[in-house]
């Protein structure tokens, strides 16, 4: 350890400055701007910010470690140009064509290998409470001379800044460590780096010793506490034990990882993809159903891993398949009001006594998009004879028959008057992928609340990447399945079983919140899809104590009142981190106006990219899977069921059931929960 000891800050700067220059007497004279970068660090060591310097360079090494609130930086300087020389002008474009070797920075011809002693040197590092530093997180940065030109943009493996510019590494407004866990993660790095010195700084203080006010036990309790309730911005930089051998696992084919509400499904998903970035050329793809989180997922990587974040494309997977077809000169685009049509159409024609009496017209759509089309079926005799997972409404061979013509009739339609519907979408790129892989090759794919995925959808994944090691990630819990239906993995031919991993503590909702979602009762029985045992939300680790609930009755004619006063009762801050969510795109509508007229300031869920707006999100329960807020308004509203199958019923009934448990995790300190008992409900005009 570098000690520099008693004087002010200052004069502990200038002893490192003399340690550096003695330093360049044994070594290769390092520039006098070189010998300044490490000032940018030091000068902020109150603000925790910890120097490694290694006693001796060496080619497969940086210059130095720098740890802060930031995260973990592993620096490569470029080399001085002689002003005025052919290596000058080449500096500009280090590893460029035409410059000489000695001037390509070593990260650029090896990123990993430099900053691999690091990653692992952190890895596992405690942090607060069962915390642990992800080693994954330890970033590649080249610096230049203030003077050195063009020196490179950032790119997916390497940072790049010059002496000017360094600053601005230093500043976040989402740290990823705060000033303690810095200095904890430092001297851990200094334990594990026999060959570097930690420099630290005593600064002079008049104050006597005295007994700490709390024991080690409380001061760790405190801190997890303050760690598990930040917003998922917060969170993401951070892993516990079971998170890290997640990230840092290799599967030898397709993978899961599953496990309750709030247990960081997607931030092991997310850290998987920045470690793999980091350690290929290949782009990687982040996919779901719903349009809003691969946008706000984003955003996430780019503040946690900003050096490879343009190398995993985040997009839902229509907007992605229609690309991919509109490459390949054949752009499709889906009329629901013409799909809509076609379905009326084939069913005034097909529907009889037998279909009618069993359940009404929109559980037969459903029936054809997500069992008949959304699972590849081609011909009657699949359909006579598949498991209709999900489905409450058992039905006869001659039953499956009339629901077939049904479906024959309708794709007749289609065929007719040119349309296409979303399963058409998805089944013309797999039709493509098959003929010729797309251009833009990915090494992994991951793809989120895959229970609701319909199993067209993931075949069309899985051909981007087939079997390959790490090559497809699925992630979902069974238990917030939005959608009817589902399917067995089995009938996709992709192979998980062995492969498949579950997370148990929930770092985002509250003790309160977890106690009210639990009684909700959303299915019984939960498995991942490939047949093996998953967990529910009753079994999960709560690591958040507190939060609140709060639940509304009263009639409709109320109901506007009642969640305008709730909503104006909690602070919106400059983050927008509260959310009313409805059931129905009608019932959306009417949640927006109310606030809206009251002078609340809102914005459409449909619209949220994760930028922070200092509006009250509105959206529906669909819109908002995969997301979380501070606090979230829930309407609630009686199915009218009157007169229905008891198989749609109880069909009906778990589907909702499912959906308040989505709605209600969502939140992670508050929850309203208005219930209409009287009136049309929230969705009336």
């Amino acid at each position: 350890m570098i000690r520099l000891a008693g004087g002010t800050q200052d004069a502990a700067l200038r002893r490192l400055m003399a340690r550096l220059a003695e330093s360049s007497a044994r070594h290769p004279p390092r520039p006098a701007w070189r010998r300044r970068v490490p000032s940018v660090f030091l000068t902020r060591y109150p603000l925790g910010w910890r120097l490694l310097l290694p006693r001796r360079r060496t080619p497969d090494r940086g210059d130095a470690l720098f740890i802060g609130p930031a995260g973990v930086f592993a620096p490569e300087h470029t080399q001085d140009p002689d002003p005025g020389s052919h290596a000058a002008s080449s500096a500009a474009r280090p590893g460029g064509e035409g410059a000489p070797p000695e001037l390509a920075p070593r990260s650029a011809r090896e990123p990993a290998a430099v900053a691999r002693p690091a990653a692992e040197a952190l890895a596992d590092t405690p942090l607060s409470g069962d915390r642990s530093h992800a080693g994954a997180t330890a970033r590649l940065v080249s610096i230049a001379a203030a003077n050195a030109g063009g020196h490179g943009r950032s790119t997916g493996a390497l940072l790049h800044f010059d002496e000017r510019t360094l600053d601005r590494l230093v500043r976040t407004d989402s740290p990823r460590l705060r000033r303690a866990e810095a200095a904890r993660v430092a001297e851990a790095a200094a334990r594990r780096l026999p060959d570097h010195d930690l420099v630290a700084i005593d600064e002079d203080t008049s104050s006597t010793e005295t007994s700490p006010l709390f024991d080690e036990d409380t001061v760790r309790g405190a801190a997890r506490d303050r760690a598990v309730s930040g917003a998922f911005v917060s969170r993401i930089a951070f892993l516990d034990s079971r998170q890290t051998d997640l990230v840092e696992g290799i599967h030898s084919g397709p993978a899961r990882i599953s496990g309750p509400a709030g247990t960081g499904k997607t931030v092991v998903a997310l850290h998987r993809l920045a470690r793999m970035a980091r350690r290929s050329s290949d782009r990687l793809l982040f996919t779901t159903f719903v349009r809003s989180p691969p946008a706000v997922h984003q955003r996430s990587c780019q503040r946690l891993a900003p050096e490879v974040a343009d190398r995993v494309e985040f997009v839902g997977l229509h907007r992605w398949t229609r690309g991919l077809l509109a490459e390949r000169g054949r752009p499709l685009t889906v009329d629901r009001r013409a799909v809509r049509n076609c379905f009326a159409s084939a069913w005034r024609r097909h529907r009889t006594e037998d279909l009618q009496a069993l359940t009404p017209y929109d559980y037969w759509r459903t029936e054809i998009d997500r069992v008949i089309k959304g699972r590849g079926l081609t011909s009657f005799a699949q359909y006579r004879g598949v498991h209709r997972r999900g489905r409450r409404v058992a039905l006869t061979v001659d039953q499956r028959a009339l629901v077939w013509a049904l479906y024959e009739r309708y794709q007749h339609n289609l065929r007719d008057r040119g349309v296409y519907d979303d399963n058409d979408l998805l089944a013309a790129p797999h039709e493509e992928i098959r003929r010729r892989p797309p251009g833009r090759s990915y090494s992994a794919v991951v793809v989120d609340e895959v229970p609701d995925v319909v199993l067209l959808r993931l075949r069309l994944l899985h051909g981007l990447v087939d079997d390959r090691p790490d090559g497809l990630l699925r992630v979902g819990d069974g238990q917030q399945q939005v959608h009817p239906g589902g399917w067995p993995l089995s009938d996709a031919g992709i192979p998980v079983r062995g492969r498949g991993e579950i997370l148990r503590t929930d770092y985002r909702n509250s003790a309160e919140i977890i106690r009210y979602a639990r009684r909700l009762d959303a299915v019984d029985q939960v498995d991942d899809l490939d047949g093996a045992a998953g967990i529910a939300l009753r079994d999960a680790v709560v690591a958040h104590p507190g939060g609140r609930v709060d639940q509304w009755t009263g009639s409709d004619e109320d109901f506007d009142a009642g969640l305008v006063a709730a909503v104006r009762a909690v602070p919106v801050d400059e983050t927008g981190d509260v959310a009313v969510l409805a059931t129905t795109n009608a019932e959306t509508r009417r949640m927006f106006r109310a606030p809206a007229d009251a002078g609340v300031a809102v914005s459409r869920l449909d619209d949220h990219d994760g930028a922070q707006t200092g509006t009250v999100k509105v959206g529906t329960v669909l819109r908002a899977k995969g997301l979380e807020f501070s606090a979230v308004f829930r309407a609630l509203i009686t199915v009218g069921d009157v007169g229905l199958d008891d198989g749609v019923r109880r069909e009906r009934a778990e589907q909702a059931t499912r959906q308040r448990l989505v709605a209600a995790t969502r939140a992670r300190d508050r929850l309203w929960v208005g219930r209409v008992t009287a009136g049309k409900g929230p969705g009336s005009s």
